[in-house]
Parts: structure tokens; sequence; C-alpha cells
């Protein structure tokens, strides 16, 4: 175990001081916001790229919009929105003159057509009335003819991009759906279009089809047409098809070690390139179909540098491929050598997840690309950070003295990162790697830290949840779930006592044993999702469920169930349920009082957790799902990662209406609950003007307890939970002195007859039925803990601490106590941790047995130090 993490801490070592990538980008995050966003990172997942014909511009298509670019010094100049696409599904193309961008989405049944100079929209042209999934979009050589290809009918339509007027429509005539490209001859009098299945040449003029090139049993994707215009390469499943246009003849067939990208001629026609998704760039002799050679591509190697789009400049000598790593390179066209490290940064790979650190200066984000990355977010800078060795699923920042960015990979890699030297060119920020893949058959889908940075758990997809000290590395446990589901999600309980995990149903299990204490599942068939997550005070825990095909509807949902449901956490009982399908990811702002969900629409919900209604909406990711959300510490900024690879800044405070409290929330936390009644009673007998005074009768009184007690049946402050919030539930001889002063009153007025019907039930619920002996806590613990028990009735008790053969080590006599819960700090029994002689026992397994008239119970806990 030692020597693999010295050599993987080493590896780290190098990579990040050769690696470290960054640039300023201080106004760009302030572009084409969405609504109700006050930053954003990240400049979306490129999907294509396109030089204007003078070489001066670079248009860049990306999963948020189009990027122009100055070509000869990577500025931004703009970024046109509106389009919408699924992660790498945007095109661009110049018109031959340079005046008009036309770009278009394959989530969007429109094209847009931009004026290449002001950056302003022209037209606006709807391929068809319904919905469609154009695929590609090409100028006629003499600029006077756009045409679009959607795959969903196979309609070619021809516009006149001037006027934005349809010229006239084209049906491709094939029973396949699922491909589309187009391109035109050097001379502009034949148009090629491809489907799934075939390939035809039509007359421009007449639409009428010339020729059909037909390629059985395979499938074909895409096609590029050489300069000279009589070569036309077709890419397929199986490899490229060069075909001779005059003849419709095959000249040659090319198998490529990976099919699936892009297909470019070099200007001169020499030379065919493969774009390869894998990270490779292979070229051919277009004359032989021979393989010239085959070239990685990317500063970070061929498996982070997945390629997504490639030009050539218009004057033939500078070739620009764009890769997953969201940087793109200028290459020389004919060595495809670095011509210099001028590279475009900030574009990038999907999120997975996203953090904030404790002082909100940096953003962590999670990216597919085996990446994390960074952004300052004071100044926008941005670094990626190479590392792991697979996709990057988790990004923590532990809130401690000294801060730390833990990230975790498929690969089963859990790094440790210094958040001091997270930005220092040159500094590698590493502390410390935990391998976990000896224990996981399975990739890790996420990993979770207990607050105190102790204790490591990891989710797998192999069903199984592995906990691991997080310092040495020392592998804890295995908790195993039932339903035979991978392990979607982990997170701790804020006293870190408690792991929840999400497959098949939620499951809690016991930090320091491995016990499972619940199981959190309906009777029908629907599971856990990705969102899971406790509330600030460890009480309530909420998570996404799913219909068992994983599949969402849009709403209205057929299912109630198919939501986000809250659960008590000690019973399991089942609170509240949202009707949200589709939720992804869900966390609580810090003072629980509202939840933030996102879902894969790319919409960000804030919802009132006691009343469950909607307080806020926002949309922001496009063509996506948000995969994580991260509040600030003070709660006020929310960010959000989405498939579309960015991060988004939400301003909390604006987005939410200016609360109204009742006259019965004394303490104004937007709830009426026990914590009223506990002021109100502690400010008894008072005569100044005072808040607690609610009935405004000049003194604090029984009467304003009662008016408090009547608005407490309502939402999640009802009786049937008070007697789970122990650190705040009054004395049950309290709630007896209220009712003995109350019925004294004997007032009629409905409102004070309900607080007299409220304190009953509280009564009741701080009545024990049963004798218990609950589970000390913390455990394990150093140097103290607490015990807590409940009493049904009036006992002597007596608290006896043994050690592991059997010897008394202390003895807590806590006198004759009246029955009830005795829960909280202040009541429960307290050990320090030493012996009856004053001195500090030693690390190990002890026992403790309560003995309350003839109720005896014994159970174990653990000094770790």
């Amino acid at each position: 175990m030692q020597k693999t993490l010295s050599t993987t801490f080493l590896t780290l070592l190098v990579v990040s001081i050769l690696y470290p990538t960054s640039f300023a980008q201080d106004h760009i995050t302030q572009w084409a916001l969405p609504e109700g966003a006050k930053a954003r990172f990240g400049k979306g997942i490129i999907s294509d790229i396109a030089y204007s014909p003078d070489g001066s511009l670079l248009a860049v298509a990306s999963s948020i919009g189009v990027w122009i670019y100055d070509a000869q010094t990577g500025k931004e100049l703009d970024l046109l929105t509106g389009q919408k696409a699924w992660r790498w599904s945007m095109s661009v193309v110049f018109s031959p003159d340079g005046q008009i961008l036309a770009s278009h989405g394959n989530l969007d049944n429109n094209i847009y057509l931009w004026d290449a100079t002001t950056r302003t929209r022209l037209h606006t042209l709807t391929h068809v009335k319904t919905h469609n999934d154009i695929k590609d979009i090409v100028f006629s050589p003499d600029g006077q003819i756009l045409a679009s290809h959607g795959s969903l009918d196979n309609t070619i339509n021809l516009w006149n991009p001037k006027t934005g007027t349809l010229i006239r429509s084209i049906n491709h005539n094939t029973s396949y759906s699922g491909s589309g490209s187009l391109a035109f001859s050097t001379d502009g009098q034949i148009l090629i279009s491809q489907s799934l299945k075939d390939i035809i040449l039509w007359e421009t003029a007449t639409a009428t089809p010339i020729r059909t090139l037909t390629v059985p049993d395979t499938e074909l994707w895409s096609m590029a047409l050489s300069p000279d215009g009589k070569i036309l390469a077709s890419m397929t499943k199986q490899g490229i098809y060069l075909w001779e246009i005059n003849t419709g003849a095959i000249k040659h067939t090319i198998e490529v070690p990976f099919s699936y990208g892009q297909t470019i001629f070099s200007p001169n026609g020499e030379f065919l390139l493969h774009l390869s998704r894998k990270g490779a760039l292979y070229i051919y002799n277009v004359k032989t179909g021979g393989d010239v050679t085959g070239l990685l591509v990317g500063s970070y190697g061929s498996v982070l540098s997945l390629m997504t789009a490639g030009a050539f400049a218009p004057d033939g000598q500078t070739f620009a491929v764009s890769s997953s790593t969201g940087h793109i390179e200028l290459r020389g066209a004919n060595t495809f050598r670095l011509l210099k490290q001028q590279h475009i940064y900030g574009h990038g790979n999907i999120l997975n997840d996203v953090a904030l650190s404790p002082d909100g200066k940096i953003i962590a984000g999670a990216c597919t690309d085996l990446l994390v990355r960074l952004w300052d977010t004071n100044t926008g800078e941005f670094t990626s950070i190479p590392g792991h060795n697979g996709t990057v699923t988790s990004v923590i920042f532990i809130n401690l003295k000294n801060p730390i960015l833990v990230s975790a990979s498929m690969a089963g890699d859990i790094v440790f990162r210094d958040y001091k030297t997270l930005l220092m060119p040159g500094r590698s920020s590493v502390l410390r790697v935990i391998e976990t893949g000896h224990m996981h058959r399975g990739s890790i889908s996420r990993i979770a830290i207990s607050p105190d940075g102790k204790t490591l758990a990891t989710g797998s997809y192999d069903t199984t949840v592995s906990l691991w000290d997080a310092e040495t590395g020392e592998h804890q446990h295995t908790l195993v779930a039932e339903g035979g589901r991978r392990v979607r999600n982990v997170v701790f309980s804020p006293d870190g006592q408690t792991l929840a995990s999400s497959s098949d149903a939620v499951y809690l299990w016991d930090v320091g044993t491995g016990e499972r204490l619940q199981t959190l599942k309906r009777k029908d068939y629907f599971f856990g999702g990705h969102g899971l997550a406790f509330s600030p005070d460890g009480k309530i825990i909420v998570s996404t469920f799913e219909n068992d095909s994983g599949a969402f509807s849009r709403p209205p949902w057929d299912s109630p169930w198919d939501g986000v449901h809250l659960w008590d956490v000690t019973t399991g009982v089942l609170l509240r349920s949202f009707p949200m399908g589709g939720s992804e990811c869900l966390i609580f702002n810090p003072d629980g009082r509202i939840m933030v969900t996102g879902n894969a629409w790319g919409e960000v919900f804030l919802w009132d957790i006691t009343t469950g209604t909607e307080l806020h909406k926002v949309t922001g990711h496009k063509g996506g799902s948000v995969t994580g959300l991260a509040f600030s510490p003070d709660g006020h900024t929310l960010a959000s990662s989405g498939t579309d690879g960015t991060v988004l800044l939400w301003d909390v405070n604006t987005a939410l209406p200016e609360p109204e409290y009742l006259p019965e929330d004394v303490n104004t936390d937007g709830v009426v609950n026990v914590l009223d009644l506990i002021l109100i009673a502690g400010k008894f007998g008072e005569t100044s003007e005072s808040e607690c005074d609610v009935n405004g009768d000049g003194i604090v009184n029984i009467e304003d307890l009662l008016r408090v007690a009547g608005a407490l049946d309502t939402g999640a402050a009802a009786p049937s939970i008070w007697s789970r919030d122990v650190e705040n539930a009054p004395t049950r001889a309290a709630v007896q002195q209220w009712l003995h002063e109350a019925r004294q009153i004997n007032l009629t007025d409905s409102a004070f007859q309900r607080g007299i019907l409220v304190l009953e039930q509280l009564l009741a619920a701080l009545t024990p039925k049963e004798t218990v002996l609950l589970p000390n806590y913390p455990n394990p613990f150093n140097p103290e803990t607490w015990i807590p028990y409940q009493l049904a009735a009036p006992s002597e008790v007596v608290l006896t601490i043994y050690a592991a053969n059997g010897a008394v080590v202390r003895t807590l006599t806590l006198g004759h106590q009246p029955a009830d819960l005795y829960q909280s700090r202040s009541r429960a029994a307290y050990w320090d941790g030493r012996n009856d002689f004053g001195e500090l026992v030693a690390s190990g397994v002890y026992f403790y047995t309560l003995t309350a008239e003839d109720y005896t119970a014994t159970r174990k806990m653990l000094i770790r130090k």
C-alpha cells in the first residue's frame, strides 16, 4: 500500500509542475449571462470551429453559444447566444465572402444567421414547423444558397441567406434517420446529401437526383468533399470510404482504429485527416488510401485530449484543432507539429461535480476528461490540474483550519490537495493519495469526507461502500447494500456519526461500527437517485428517487414518487414528498431553511423546506443536466455545474422574496417551533416591550406561550417530530407546568384551546413508552462522550462503565429521575473518559450498562486516540 501511495504521489508531483495551465478571463465571466446569474466560469464544450475566409476570425461553437476570437491573438471578441444544443452538437460556418456566420444546435429547430462584422443576428430560419434535429448546414460556393439537413425527417432546405427566405425543400427519400451531412460541388451545381444509409447527388437548380451511393451493412456518419470536388470521403461505422464523384465508384476503403470523429481534407487534397475522439490525428494518403502516420494531439497526451473539431486556416499554413481538455492548438498544416504555445483556453468537458472553497475564492470542478478544473472567483483565472487516472467524479473542500481539496476518479484514486498552493504556478499541491481499487471491483461513483476530515467514504458501481482512514489510507469497513444496484452517492451527517448511501434505496450506516441503522425505501419499484443530503441539523435526510427504468418525463409527472423525499433520520418515517421528476442533485442552504434541486434539463429550483413551496427557478445550463450544487459558507452564493461544461454563480438573496414572519415566530427564523416556546418561557413575567409579548398585552405570560403552541400544529413543527428535537425540546416537567398554568386561565378562545391541545400532544411525545438505553455519541470518541437514555417511569439510575475484560472502570450514580427523555447534551449522562480515580483510560472497546429499577441494558463504545 505504501509503495502505491508513494509512486502515485511522485507522478502527480511531476505532472503538476509540468502542466500549469492558467489564463485571466476577468470580464468574460459576465458575458451573455442567464437571467439571475452573476458569473459564469468555463466557456462550454467545443463542438465545431471555423475560420473566416480572410483568416482574421475564429468562430468556436460551444455548448453555451458561439465564441468569436481574434485568430492571431486568441483574444475573445464576442459570445453569440440563443442556440440550443446538446454538448458536442453545435455547428458554425462562414459564408464564402465572410459577411455572414451561420450557426445551429441539435436541440433547436432554428438556424441563426449573424452579421460577421457587427455580430448582430440577421435572420432566424426555422427548418420545419415541428422540432427537428438539424445535423448540418453549408453555404454554396457563391454564397447565394444555405442548405440545411434535418435528421429526423431527412428534409433538406435551401435558403436565401441574404433575405432569410426558403427557396425550396427536398426530401432525401429514405426510411432511415439519425444522420445528415451536406456538401456542394466546387461549382455549386451539385448538392450532396448523406443520410444513415445512402448518399444522394442532386442537381441544385432543379432538386433532381443524379446518383445514389449506397454502402451495405453499415451506418454512414459524416462526409467531406475534397478541395477539387472529385473525391468524397464518407465516414462509416466500419471505416472511411473514398468515392469518385464522377463515376460513383469506391476508390479506397480505409480502416481506422476508431472511426467516430471528423474527417477533413488537406488544402492541397493530397491527404485526408481523421480526428478520432480517442485523441489521435490519423493522416491518410488520398491516392493510395494508405496510412501516413498516427499523431497524438494535445499537451497532456492521447487519453486527455479527446479531439472535437479541426479546421485549416485559409492560407493553408495552419491547422487548428480543439480538444476536450478545453483549449485549441495551432499546428503546422504540413508537419502538424505545434507552431507556438499560443492556445485558446477556458473551454472544457462535462463537469460531474462542483465545490466552493471555504472562503469562496476558488471554484473546483470534477471533469470527465480526467482533470480537476479550478477558477479564481475574483479574477476568473482558470487552471486545469491533471493527475487522475479516470473520469473525476467528486470534488470536496474540507473546511478545517487548513482547508484541503479532495477529488476522486472512477479509477479509484483519491487525491488530497493543499488549498494554499492550489493556484501557485510550479508548486505541487498534492498532500497524499489513496488508491481504493483493491477494495472495489467497480468504478468509484462518489466520495464523502467526514466533517472532522478523518474518515473517507467511497461509493462504487460494485454496489458497496468503503470507509477509510483519510490520513493513512487504511481500510476500515465495507458496507454492503442488499439491492444489487450501484451506489450513486454517499454523504456524512453533520456530526459525522452516520453515513447515508443511495442505491436501490437510501441506507443509513453507523460510521463507527459499520452497522446498518435504517433502510429508506418505498414498497414499489422506485430506487434512489444521485441526489442525497442531510439537513444542517442532521435530523432530516433528503433523497431523489427515480422510476426503475431511470427514464424521466417532463411535468406533470405520472407518479408522485418520481421526485424528492424528506425522511426522518431517527425513525425512517417519510415526512414530505416533492413531485420533482428528473432531479439530479440537491443541497440544503447553510441554515437548512431552503432546499435547492437541479434537474436533467438544466433548471435549478429553490424550495421552502417547511411548506414545500417553490421559491424561485433559474435556467442556465443549456442542453444538459445540472450535475452539482454548492453553497458558499455564508449561504449568499450558490454554484451550479452542468454537462455543458460550465459553472454558474447565483445570488441567492436577490432570488428570494422578503420573508414574512408570523407574530408567533418569536425568533424570526421562518418557522414556528419549539424554540419559540423556550424563548417565551424564559421571558415569563417581563413587562418591557418584547417580541415575546405575542398578544401585545404588555406582559409575557402563559397566554403568549399558548398562542405559539397553537401555531405549532402545521408543517415541520408537528408534534410527531418534537420528541426528536432533543437539543431544544423542553423537559416533561416544564410542559406539565405550562399545562397546569394554562388550564387555570380557562379561556374559551379557539386559539388558546388549540394551544392547550398541542401542549398535551407535546407532553405525550415527551413521555417515553418504554425505558431505553441509546447509543452514545460521538462514537468512536476522544476524550468525552454523552450517553442518552429515556425513562418510562421514575427510577433510581446508575450507569456503569466496564473494560473489555469486565472490570468496572467508572460508576456514574445519576440519582432518582422522573420519566422523561435524557438525550441532549445537557441531560444525557456524560463521561470524560476517566476511571473512578480520575485517570484517563486507554484506547479500546468499552461497555456501558444502564440500571433503572428492574431495567438493565448494555451497549458497546470505542475510545480512539
